[in-house]
């Protein structure tokens, strides 16, 4: 089969990665230590790429391709009936999901602005977003204390946006550049 972009659980203990074994992209998961077999985590007939896996090990969050509604950001939670849950799901295109290191908040690029910009929203969605790149920005990742969000801006320079949370909601502040 043709496997492709592994990423490895918080715990190290597992590996999910997407799969073209049956024909489209599916995401799987497997144990390191080799001895279950490899388990299905997301199939369906759409096209599926993984994003990120939430800290606590309990959520896998993925972008899915849909001719209708070009990529959408979407979780699955790694315990009961694994039921998908869209976190961006819109005309536009949504993708690269990361969790902040608490799991309250997922960060994603969209182009709803016409380019491609980081966005985040709560986690689970409440209809709260907030735009933190300005000018551009793609391949969000936050720092591991969850008080900045990286991003790549179109001129290719890694920047770095000091964010803050409450249980009030989130904000972001201007973006620094760190180097291209």
């Amino acid at each position: 089969s043709d496997d492709w972009q592994p990423f490895w659980s918080p715990h190290g203990r597992k590996v999910a990665f997407m799969t073209y074994r049956n024909g489209v992209s599916d995401l799987f998961v497997k144990t390191v230590n080799g001895a279950a077999p490899e388990e299905p985590l997301v199939t369906s007939e759409e096209q599926k790429t993984p994003g990120d896996w939430s800290l606590d090990g309990r959520f896998v969050a993925y972008w899915v391709s849909r001719a209708e509604t070009l990529g959408d950001v979407w979780v699955t939670p790694l315990e009961g009936a694994r039921q998908p849950m869209p976190i961006a799901r819109t005309k536009f295109n949504e993708r690269r999901p990361r969790f902040s290191p608490d799991g309250r908040f997922i960060a994603y690029e969209s182009d709803e602005s016409g380019g491609s910009e980081v966005y985040v929203q709560p986690f689970p969605p409440t209809g709260g977003k907030w735009q933190v790149s300005v000018g551009g920005g793609n391949e969000a990742s936050w720092s591991g204390n969850g008080r900045e969000l990286y991003y790549v801006n179109t001129a290719g320079m890694l920047l770095a946006a000091p964010v803050t949370s409450s249980s009030n909601g989130f904000s972001a502040g201007a973006p620094v550049q760190l180097f291209d």
